[in-house]
């Protein structure tokens, strides 16, 4: 039977997602059950992009592949069921497809706990010089536990901290039934080519640069 997908928009209201541009909260789209649960597959939540690999980790599960481990302190609270390393790993994977993009638009991805405790990303989806705006298609037992955007080159802003409106972005998204409470925000900044991390704890009033998770990986 087919199954009616539901649109729900997370609020209603328009945020100013990045720092000089405006965007609406990223949109979350209801589907029925997932076929064969989570994994990031194509046209199910998946990248949306052919190119990126839907490799996936599951907690426990003894796969071929394991997340990098990273030296970077654990923040006060993350999204349940999962490892730091888990999710940080997940978070830089996309950063390389977006890194591969026009680095003089900003880039963005929603990254997504599914019911199987496997972890995947939305479609990376494209904006302009300073706005992106972003949207995942949930199924029951879905999660949202973070969100993944670029910050333009920039030689005289930090584009390494998130906005304000970064930062009420995550709020308002934490809010939403279909996300995490303490779901993560990920900037990549692309002078530095790095990826930043920032918590549930953290706010507009936030001047400390976040960790680097693309250079704290732990080598063998």
């Amino acid at each position: 039977m087919k199954r009616e997908k539901i649109m729900r928009v997370i609020p209603d209201e328009a945020l100013d997602l990045i720092a000089g541009g405006y965007s609406d909260i990223p949109i979350v789209t209801i589907v029925g059950p997932r076929p064969g649960g989570g994994g990031g597959a194509q046209g199910a939540g998946g990248y949306g992009d052919a190119t990126v690999p839907s490799t996936t980790w599951q907690e426990g599960a003894g796969n071929n592949e394991a997340p990098a481990r990273h030296s970077s302190p654990h923040p006060p609270n993350w999204p349940a069921g999962l490892s730091m390393d888990h999710i940080r790993t997940k978070a830089d994977l996309v950063g390389d497809w977006i890194r591969m993009k026009d680095d003089k638009i900003e880039h963005g991805a929603l990254l997504i706990r599914y019911a199987d405790g496997s972890v995947g990303a939305s479609k990376i989806t494209s904006g302009i010089h300073d706005e992106v705006k972003m949207r995942a298609d949930i199924a029951p037992g879905d999660k949202i536990i973070g969100y993944i955007h670029s910050h333009t080159y920039d030689d005289v802003v930090d584009q390494r901290l998130p906005s304000r409106h970064d930062f009420e972005t995550a709020a308002e998204l934490r809010k939403n039934p279909h996300a995490d409470p303490h779901l993560l925000l990920y900037i990549l900044d692309m002078k530095t080519n790095s990826v930043y991390e920032y918590h549930s704890g953290q706010g507009p009033s936030t001047k400390q640069v976040g960790p680097n998770i693309t250079k704290d990986v732990i080598k063998p």
